[in-house]
């Protein structure tokens, strides 16, 4: 309103400045024209001001920004596994063309943690404990609905901000264009993005399950993807050479080190997408879904390939750097407020790592969470508990375990604002020859999404 009153009273003073310059004999039709510019100025700012919607509003056909909290929800945070693109074709159906939908997220910690052996893999430290206030991920990202049938898709963000010891400088994590309309069966997509493979989603508020840790992937891919009937079936191609990388750490499968998130370690000897030579298109995932509705309860289950997952460090396989692919199952099933997933993953071969042995890499991920709002506490709550296991091979000579517990709330619903506590315990074997580790954190969190 009052950016309208500014142009109104410019318009004014512009007559009385005509009137001034030319005398009365021209100064009708000079107020009549500068009346017109006035209404057509006033009419651009209404439009401007219109298009600066809330979360989920959608306004008028050709306009410049919005924000889609719910939908920022489902692409950035530590919930959503891949797949996470039939997300912003689901929203397509109501998105405007030629509209900027812009979101962000933000997630905030104090955590103290302990251990049996000091933490000296990141920084030097020599104590068993440790305390620490972090800024532990920022993003945001934007989607460009071109037309009804294209959308650009940008993500971008920086984690552990301000930690001198990690490279916390912002990068982009996604970038690629969807084809679909949402409503059309076949869909497609090109660019770089999280592979479709597995499913990889969690419970966890932040701690990062250890399927995820070990298997999930992210690459320059094209693809193609079919959704109907329940059915979701999606093939995608990826560049040879490491153009994806999961952790690179020479210092052994598990690495030395506790990191602060609650995740078991910095997992060595999976580079993710690789091949000997990179000048071909040579990797390929296929991953595959279905999910239904029976009575009240909400059920799917899924199964994926990828060849190119590339497992062992060049400590342990020399010259012999190769594709080894992978397998992976999952499932979901959801009643009311309560829920449950569960995923398995393994390598299709056995893999050498030298003196280590050989054998079949392996994952797995049980969680459940039970939504609610209780009269005590004001707005929706999250309870959560999540169990994860990785083994080197079929032994367990070199494996671990990590079981979280978590609870939050949802202390501000308008600005989609959530506090939570959680603790994560991890038992490694065999990880060093310092014998067996063990880390416990507890960690106070906020997370932000508009």
């Amino acid at each position: 309103m009052k950016l309208k009153t500014i142009v109104a009273i410019v318009g004014l003073t512009a007559a009385g400045s005509v009137f001034a310059a030319n005398g009365q004999d021209s100064i009708n039709a000079q107020i009549q024209d500068l009346q017109q510019q006035v209404a057509n100025l006033q009419q651009q700012v209404s439009g401007m001001g219109s298009s600066q919607t809330t979360s989920g509003s959608t306004g008028s056909s050709g306009q410049f920004v919005q924000l889609n909290s719910d939908l920022t929800t489902q692409l950035l945070g530590n919930f959503g596994g891949t797949s996470r693109e039939l997300a912003i074709l689901a929203a397509k159906k109501t998105m405007q063309d030629n509209t900027l939908y812009i979101g962000g997220y933000g997630q905030f910690g104090l955590t103290w943690g302990a251990a049996n052996q000091p933490y000296t893999a990141s920084t030097g430290d020599v104590s068993k404990s440790h305390t620490d206030v972090s800024l532990d991920h920022v993003a945001m990202d934007l989607i460009g609905n071109l037309n009804q049938w294209a959308a650009a898709y940008i993500q971008m963000g920086a984690s552990d901000v301000g930690q001198t010891n990690n490279d916390n400088s912002p990068k982009f994590q996604q970038a690629y264009i969807l084809l679909g309309n949402g409503q059309a069966p076949v869909y497609g997509f090109v660019g770089r993005k999280d592979i479709d493979f597995g499913n990889f989603s969690t419970v966890n508020m932040f701690a990062q399950p250890l399927t995820r840790e070990l298997f999930d992937v992210n690459g320059n891919t094209a693809g193609v993807g079919y959704q109907a009937y329940g059915f979701n079936v999606v093939a995608s191609l990826m560049n040879g050479g490491a153009n994806g990388n999961l952790n690179n750490n020479a210092a052994g499968f598990w690495g030395a080190g506790f990191p602060t998130d609650g995740s078991a370690t910095s997992i060595a000897g999976v580079n993710g997408l690789y091949t000997s030579s990179t000048n071909q298109l040579n990797n390929f995932a296929l991953n595959t879904s279905y999910g239904a509705t029976t009575g009240q309860i909400n059920w799917s289950v899924g199964a994926g390939y990828l060849n190119g997952l590339w497992i062992g460090n060049s400590a342990y396989n020399g010259a012999n750097n190769q594709r080894i692919g992978a397998w992976d199952l999952n499932g979901q099933v959801g009643f009311q407020g309560l829920s449950f997933l569960a995923e398995y993953v393994t390598t299709a071969q056995a893999v050498s790592y030298g003196a280590a042995g050989s054998g079949r890499m392996s994952a797995w991920d049980l969680g459940t969470n039970y939504t609610f709002n209780a009269g005590v506490i004001p707005n929706q709550s999250v309870i959560s508990f999540d169990y994860s296991g990785a083994k080197q091979n079929q032994t367990d000579a070199v494996s671990a375990n990590q079981f979280v517990i978590g609870a939050r709330n949802q202390i501000w619903p308008k600005a989609n604002l959530w506090a939570g506590i959680e603790y994560a315990y991890d038992h490694m074997t065999g990880a060093t020859s310092a014998g067996t580790l063990n880390n416990s954190n507890v960690r106070l969190d906020l997370t932000a999404n508009f």
